[in-house]
């Protein structure tokens, strides 16, 4: 399929319901951690509801749609994060107790807590890459990028929120790459070997070998 028949435009609080609905599709199966830790639609969707809804009322995502099919096949949520704001502090993904679970929460939690620790000392808001994900279908084609650029066009925007930066917890070994090739530079890691369950075993092993989660950073 020609790559003109996908149309990148800025996300909507009106894109909100198909987004979820792509999310739980595709996202909630393929993301590594999510993947490892074996998290159910009844787990994520209200984190991904209020992930959505923060992220879509400014005007820094993106969604990618099949132009003949009018299907949602990829998007990048990205929110306004402000040092000392307690709304996206950490993540609120603590709906289960088994290890799984807690292991998937406190990597995520402690990596996230970390970013204003290591943060440049002049920069105060950024943008924070929550979620980035492509239908199976549609990957290999360039989309992930192109959400990326999309995000990030209007330098009025950046300059009207002060943007400073962006910055993203990439839990995938493609993501980790991807992120590289764009310029990031890693904060920190967390390596899932770190986390065990009572018989010594690793609890998280994602399908896709990834060894670690990492916080890469960008200076707009």
């Amino acid at each position: 399929m020609d790559d003109k028949n996908i149309a990148i435009t800025t996300g909507q609080l009106s894109d909100k319901s198909e987004t979820l609905e792509f999310l739980a599709k595709y996202f909630l199966k393929d993301e590594p951690m999510n993947q490892a830790a074996k998290i159910e639609a009844s787990d994520f969707l209200p984190i991904a509801n209020v992930i959505a809804t923060r992220c879509l009322r400014t005007p820094f995502s993106a969604i990618a749609r099949d132009t003949e099919t009018k299907e949602i096949v990829g998007v990048a949520l990205n929110s306004v994060w402000r040092r000392g704001d307690e709304e996206n502090a950490y993540y609120n993904t603590k709906t289960r107790t088994d290890d799984l679970a807690r292991a998937h929460d406190t990597i995520m939690n402690e990596i996230h807590s970390s970013f204003w620790k290591l943060a440049p000392n002049d920069v105060s808001t950024v943008l924070h890459s929550e979620i980035s994900s492509v239908s199976p279908h549609y990957r290999r084609r360039g989309i992930a990028s192109r959400l990326y650029n999309k995000c990030l066009e209007s330098k009025e925007n950046v300059k009207t929120f002060d943007i400073s930066g962006i910055v993203a917890e990439a839990t995938s070994i493609a993501n980790q790459q991807l992120l590289k090739k764009q310029g990031y530079e890693v904060l920190r890691e967390i390596l899932y070997a770190n986390y065990r369950g009572a018989n010594g075993e690793v609890l998280l092993k994602p399908a896709d070998g990834s060894k670690s989660v990492a916080l890469q950073w960008k200076r707009l």
